[in-house]
């Protein structure tokens, strides 16, 4: 870019035969009338340090969260938060009521389990019993055996009903434990082992009856206690949504506020834009903002009188005015700055013949432009002020002359 950009020095000494030096002095000719424009003065600053910042920029500043989204980022994060809570509550209540059930299910599947074996036992044992009983004087061995069986394993059944904690099943384990021990002796079987049995097989009859009632009773517990986790977890429910809308009207509230100080802040924004904008363009000088492709990113009214045919987006190097006025503009624009610079004054012969020709005092200054950088184009009309100088110095030479 830079390489077709004018050198603004070389081109100017080539067509400018009217040069000032710094004190204003002249040694140009009498003949003023010029075909292009030339460069009456130009002034030469030393090399001072860098003062414009060239890594400063919106990337290099670290980029956060804006503002009007924390108090909706911070609802949503609680709102989720309390939906958790809630779920991992509910969880956990259901699991406790999934547990009590399943250990009212096994314990009453256990006695029921134990009574059912309990009857098997005895009934077996009697059987064994009444067969010794019956088989008296003759072959005993295998009777004896098979009744020894029977009464081992209703001795490890009432073992087990022993390590039972119910008062009725403990009644039950005395009475049992009675009968195997009048087992033992075939005499007194052969007497009260009848009515002892009758006796056993009715309580354990009883039992298993209470058994099955106590299973409806479980179904029912159950369906208790299934009843207060879902009450439950409706309570926690319901204040989860009456927290839930705390918060949201809390969020709601709080992004309000904070779009509201937007919009005031817009406001205000707007209206020093607004001012700006009329302090621009009330300015006599024409000011020019270009950026890094040397392209006009903004001109007051003054800059447009100057260069009628000139749009912002527009090109430097794009015709829209005089040959002389281009020619300015774009020395004045060759190359980037990095401080305020005075860029020299330049004489614009007039494009019409309606019209004189015009002196301007050329500035630029640094611009940054996002993450480019572009530069400030001043151009000071002073024209009337050079007519006087030279006006000035016409009189000191018909003087000199006198």
């Amino acid at each position: 870019m830079d390489e077709k950009k004018p050198n603004s020095d070389h081109s100017h000494e080539s067509d400018a035969p009217h040069v000032v030096g710094p004190s204003g002095s002249t040694s140009a000719p009498d003949n003023e009338e010029n075909s292009s424009a030339v460069t009456v003065y130009r002034r030469t600053d030393p090399a001072e340090p860098n003062t414009f910042d060239t890594t400063a920029g919106p990337a290099s500043i670290r980029r956060v969260i804006s503002p009007a989204t924390i108090p909706l980022v911070a609802g949503f994060l609680l709102l989720l938060m309390l939906i958790g809570i809630v779920g991992w509550l509910s969880m956990r209540r259901m699991d406790e009521v999934g547990r009590a059930v399943l250990d009212l299910e096994q314990t009453h599947a256990a006695k029921l389990s134990l009574l059912l074996r309990l009857r098997l036992a005895i009934t077996k044992l009697n059987n064994e019993a009444r067969s010794r009983d019956q088989s008296r004087g003759e072959l005993r061995p295998p009777f004896d055996l098979r009744f020894s069986i029977a009464h081992t394993d209703a001795k490890d059944e009432l073992s087990q009903l022993r390590r039972t904690s119910e008062p009725e099943l403990q009644n039950f384990a005395n009475n049992l434990a009675a009968y195997i021990e009048l087992t033992e002796d075939p005499r007194r079987y052969s007497l009260e082992g009848f009515e002892k049995f009758n006796l056993v097989d009715a309580e354990l009859t009883g039992l298993q009856e209470q058994a099955n009632f106590r299973q409806v009773k479980i179904f029912q517990e159950s369906e208790a206690i299934q009843q207060e986790a879902a009450r439950s977890i409706r309570d926690w429910s319901l204040i989860a949504l009456l927290f839930g809308l705390l918060v949201a009207a809390g969020t709601v509230w709080e992004i309000q506020r904070r779009f509201g100080e937007l919009r005031r802040s817009v406001e205000t924004s707007r209206r020093e834009r607004l001012f700006t904008s009329q302090l621009l363009e009330g300015m006599v000088s024409a000011v020019a903002a270009i950026d890094d492709h040397d392209r006009i990113r903004s001109a007051n009214a003054a800059f447009f009188k100057i260069f009628p045919r000139a749009t912002i987006g527009a090109s430097v190097y794009e015709k829209f005015a005089s040959d002389d006025a281009m020619k300015m503009l774009e020395a004045a624009t060759g190359t980037l700055v990095d401080r305020a610079s005075y860029r020299g004054r330049w004489v614009c012969p007039a494009a019409e013949e309606n019209q004189s020709q015009q002196t301007f005092d050329l500035y630029s200054s640094p611009l940054a432009i996002g993450d480019a950088h572009g530069q400030i184009l001043t151009m000071v009309d002073v024209t009337e002020a050079a007519e006087a100088e030279r006006g000035l110095r016409r009189q000191e030479s018909l003087a000199a002359v006198g």
